[in-house]
């Protein structure tokens, strides 16, 4: 009987010729998977390389050259995405504010998952996504597959240029300008799904919330002021939009404030469950009195 047949009457007679009507009952088979690595694919909250301005701040955004590398089955295929994120770019004449943020990031997947070959993804499911809420990139891929996303961009923030190489894969994110900038961020509030069978693992089964972010000052009189918040994570990435360099890695940066207490942007990370929270907000300054 084929799959999906109904039940069926059948007459079954012996060597004597006797017989007995019996009823097959009928069956649907699965229908064979032909996604790659069976199905089972992991989705990653990655650090994104430029934050959202403050509202009236503007950051200059100059495309370099882009290139995303993707692997399958030791099959290699290089993208150009250079022309992508100059477009993209180039359509707010290479300036990012508060309000096009969101809807640039947006264009910038589908312009990127536009090019993403279909062996890589799942029927609907793009392998490149922004999570607006947390202004966060979000990659889904299947587990035996390899990316590798470089990105050259020059930045002009608060009057400062960089000329940062950012690189992600499936270990996490770097941004290094020379001395200027180096972090290293790994990815975080990953998921994993069976995209053929649809079950699903999340790690992270706690909710956490940064309540406060709080600047201690080192030595009495003197700018440098160390950061922490409260809860405190496993690993962080900080990003002070008014201080150079602005960006840090560190678990307690350490930053010179000279102008009052700095807006701040940081995302704190368990590094067993990859669980996150992320908090913006002007830093409680708690100075030395002398």
């Amino acid at each position: 009987m084929a799959s999906g047949s109904p039940d069926t009457k059948v007459k079954v007679k012996d060597t004597t010729g006797k017989s007995i009507d019996v009823t097959v009952k009928g069956n649907t088979c699965p229908t064979p998977c032909k996604l790659p690595c069976l199905g089972k694919s992991r989705s990653c909250h990655y650090i994104l390389w430029v934050q959202r301005p403050q509202i009236r701040k503007e950051i200059v955004h100059e495309s370099g050259s882009v290139t995303l590398t993707l692997t399958n089955e030791g099959q290699v295929k290089n993208i150009d995405l250079t022309q992508v994120f100059r477009q993209v770019f180039g359509s707010e004449n290479n300036v990012i504010t508060h309000d096009n943020y969101g809807p640039l990031f947006k264009k910038l997947m589908l312009g990127i998952n536009d090019l993403v070959p279909e062996i890589f993804i799942a029927p609907g499911e793009p392998m490149f996504n922004m999570d607006q809420e947390n202004q966060l990139l979000v990659v889904d891929k299947f587990i035996c597959q390899d990316f590798v996303l470089t990105i050259q961009v020059t930045l002009k923030i608060e009057g400062k240029t960089f000329k940062p190489k950012v690189i992600y894969d499936k270990n996490g994110v770097t941004i290094k300008d020379g001395d200027a900038i180096n972090i290293n961020v790994p990815p975080f509030g990953c998921i994993e799904k069976n995209k053929c069978t649809g079950e699903v693992v999340n790690r992270c089964t706690e909710n956490f919330r940064i309540s406060k972010i709080i600047g201690s000052q080192v030595t009495f009189n003197q700018p440098d002021f160390d950061f922490t918040t409260k809860p405190q994570f496993d690993m962080y990435f900080w990003y002070f939009h008014s201080v150079p360099p602005f960006y840090s890695s560190a678990e307690k940066p350490r930053m010179k404030i000279t102008e009052g207490a700095p807006l701040v942007r940081v995302i704190g990370i368990k590094k067993a469950t990859g669980c996150f929270a992320v908090l913006e907000a002007k830093a409680e300054l708690q100075t030395i009195i002398g």
